[in-house]
């Protein structure tokens, strides 16, 4: 088994050399070299994965494990992975300026945000649909949070939100969702990957139109 630790490192230097070309073409950061430290996590995946993990390996990756573990040297990859994700995002932007178009949709984060690699402060001004989850264990939880999401979508942008139809076990429990969310004001809706769906929960989609349409 692979600790979730060991393979967040996995995950993040799978492909090094590809944030080193990314950086060469947007001049983002410095030339940074990924190679040692893909080299460190492979010596250390090669000692660690044979054994079980054990209940620190378990855990979530915080920001202060990330900063400290391989001598700083993940903390800095990921750093570059952020401003190489804001470089990518700064000239896509531009192309959608000239033409009219749009990114979306993106959630209601803010603030620049390295361990998940992505700078929401240079995207949130240029939102035209914020996309909202529905938190909560209860039905009334789950209301008074998309209330909540939609009273912070700036005033710029519209709320959506996308409903699994897989997830629910029948008509009236997506027709339910679905009308909770209106509740709330949303008015955007769509539903996940028809193409994975059995056709009673396609159905179920359309016994709901009252709500999203």
């Amino acid at each position: 088994p692979c600790a979730r630790r060991t393979w967040a490192h996995l995950r993040w230097t799978r492909r090094p050399q590809a944030a080193t070309n990314l950086q060469r073409s947007h001049g983002a950061l410095h030339i940074y070299d990924p190679e040692p430290l893909r080299l460190a996590v492979r010596a250390h995946l090669y000692d660690s994965l044979p054994a079980n993990p054990g209940s620190f390996d378990t855990g979530e990756a915080d920001e202060e494990w990330m900063r400290n573990a391989f001598d700083g040297d993940l903390w800095q990859y990921v750093e570059v992975r952020c401003e190489t994700t804001a470089s990518l995002f700064g000239a896509v932007q531009e192309l959608c300026n000239e033409y009219g178009a749009a990114f979306m949709p993106f959630g209601n984060e803010a603030g620049r945000q390295v361990a998940r690699g992505i700078d929401f402060s240079l995207i949130r001004p240029h939102l035209k649909r914020v996309s909202l989850a529905a938190p909560g264990a209860t039905p009334e939880e789950k209301r008074a949070g998309l209330k909540a999401g939609v009273a912070a979508v700036p005033e710029y942008a519209v709320p959506e939100i996308m409903h699994n139809q897989r997830s629910f076990d029948s008509a009236e429990a997506l027709c339910a969702a679905v009308g909770m969310a209106r509740d709330a004001g949303i008015r955007h809706h769509s539903f996940h990957c028809y193409g994975m769906s059995r056709r009673h929960e396609l159905e179920w989609i359309g016994h709901a139109r009252d709500a999203w349409a």
